[in-house]
């Protein structure tokens, strides 16, 4: 595995509850330091180690140094061992340790010696030997390894949980959701012979943990079946019946219990929402893809910080996919109490509200040449952000002419084409004429400024504070002195989303 793979792991990896006392309006400030020590054995390949504390949200799509607490790399001895001292609060927290090789010119990740989002204790002395496919645990808070440890390989990479068989959740949904409460079930019996030796929170947020993970798969298979993502397709009886069983189960766990904030368990509770609110319109006939405002059902569901932290979320999602609409930021900022997750919500209000300086970074082009934002001083700025092979991004393409036909003799405005690709041949063939195999021909206009990351992707400053989800194709508007005008303007996929983005760049041009 290559080092943009590993950097994407890290990236979308889980970004976990390290501090709860962060996340209640008396957090404490006190720090513990937390000891992980170990050994890699010569048949493990590894000669570099990165551990990452993980921030307040599960698998989110944003920047790991800009919402974890920390993240720590070294290097082993010649006898293959290694330290960590961490210094964190009084509460559990989430790592995750990436074992990875500079060998052969790559830093890859090592899946079999691999600690991912395993929870820890403030003050614990963990040492951690790597034996090919397996781990050893000593010290000091070794039972809560031992118990993530073999949970894990009760279901390895998941693949009972992913599994649509024997049962089918197309042709039989109730059997299939059986079979994954069968497996949650038995990975709470197995979690619960470590009960004794685990103190009751983190036994809690182990157990908030295993539950989330299951639910949340369940809530997401839901999500890509077709009546819940493409309007007008009807709701089976089979399906309809599965709806009803999950929406009239109780909570798995109490509001008043702490554990409740768990990442994972708070990624299936954000998942079921959504569902929730989605079946709510198809009862209703209403359109499914109605947008994704999901603020009334998390102010009528959830209190505290609980509801603070989905609120934060969802403005982490919105912002992701380009739907950060300001009166959703705006009522969410009304309604939070939680500093922690105001911050979050005031940073995101920096960065794409209208008005806001646009970031100047430098891109290059197909000669090498370093193009910049200020380049285009006095000119309005339609940034079209892409990649190859991204078939959203092909409609845009197909689609974004015409908008930029009606623009053709104004030379206060420009088009910017700006590239992901890691690949600066594959982008060249992306925008060129004369393509081949799986490249495709992105819009190619005579004005069209086509530029990309030189190489950066997602790594790319610009990139991760504009489009923090790496979620394509996303669209920008820039006014005349380089501020925001729409962070979420029109994706011109059709004649009348093609019509609204072009109304939009007339107000931005009569726009001082």
């Amino acid at each position: 595995m290559n080092l943009y793979k590993l950097l994407l792991i890290i990236f979308y990896s889980c970004l976990c509850n390290y501090l709860f006392a962060k996340q209640t309006e008396n957090g404490s400030d006190e720090k513990q330091i937390t000891y992980l020590t170990g050994k890699i054995n010569s048949d493990v390949q590894a000669d570099t180690l990165t551990l990452v504390l993980h921030g307040p949200f599960f698998s989110y799509q944003t920047d790991p140094e800009k919402y974890s607490p920390q993240t720590l790399t070294t290097i082993p001895n010649k006898n293959g061992e290694f330290k960590f001292k961490i210094v964190a609060g009084t509460s559990p927290f989430h790592i995750s340790l990436f074992l990875s090789s500079k060998r052969n010119g790559q830093l890859g990740l090592i899946n079999e010696a691999e600690i991912s989002n395993y929870l820890i204790e403030p003050g614990d002395s963990i040492n951690v030997v790597f034996a090919g496919h397996k781990q050893v645990y000593t010290g000091k808070g070794k039972t809560i390894f031992e118990a993530q440890y073999t949970l894990q390989q009760s279901d390895i990479d998941e693949r009972l949980l992913k599994a649509d068989k024997p049962y089918s959740f197309v042709r039989e949904p109730l059997r299939w959701l059986s079979q994954k409460d069968s497996l949650m079930n038995i990975q709470l019996t197995v979690l619960e012979k470590f009960r004794p030796s685990l103190s009751d929170i983190t036994f809690s947020v182990l157990r908030a943990d295993l539950i989330g993970s299951n639910r949340a798969f369940v809530y997401s298979r839901i999500s890509y079946s077709k009546p819940f993502f493409s309007s007008g397709t009807i709701l089976d009886k089979n399906l309809d019946s599965l709806c009803r069983m999950l929406v009239l189960r109780p909570d798995y766990i109490s509001i008043n219990d702490r554990s409740i904030l768990a990442p994972k368990y708070v990624d299936y509770l954000y998942k079921k929402l959504q569902i929730e609110v989605k079946y709510g319109r198809l009862k209703n006939d209403s359109d499914v893809r109605a947008g994704h405002n999901y603020f009334d059902a998390i102010k009528n569901q959830f209190t505290g910080v609980l509801r603070d932290k989905l609120l934060a979320w969802w403005l982490l999602e919105l912002a992701s996919i380009n739907d950060l609409q300001p009166q959703y930021l705006a009522n969410a900022m009304e309604l939070m109490q939680t500093p922690v997750f105001i911050k979050i919500a005031e940073e995101l209000k920096a960065t794409f509200t209208k008005g806001q300086l646009v970031e100047d970074y430098g891109f290059t082009d197909a000669k090498g040449k370093i193009v910049h934002l200020s380049d285009f001083k006095g000119r309005v700025i339609v940034i079209d952000l892409w990649f190859s092979g991204c078939t959203g991004c092909v409609r845009v393409a197909e689609n974004m002419p015409l908008v930029e036909k009606v623009f053709e003799k104004r030379k206060d405005v420009v088009f910017l084409s700006i590239s992901i690709d890691r690949d600066k041949n594959k982008w060249l063939k992306s925008i060129s004429k004369e393509h081949e195999g799986q490249d495709y021909t992105h819009y190619t206009t005579p004005s069209t400024v086509y530029i990309y990351t030189g190489g950066t992707a997602g790594k790319n400053s610009f990139i991760k504070k504009y489009v923090p989800g790496n979620s394509y194709p996303s669209i920008l508007l820039v006014d005349k002195k380089r501020r925001m005008f729409s962070a979420t303007p029109p994706t011109p996929v059709s004649a009348q989303a093609r019509s609204g983005l072009i109304d939009l760049i007339e107000k931005a041009l009569n726009f001082n």
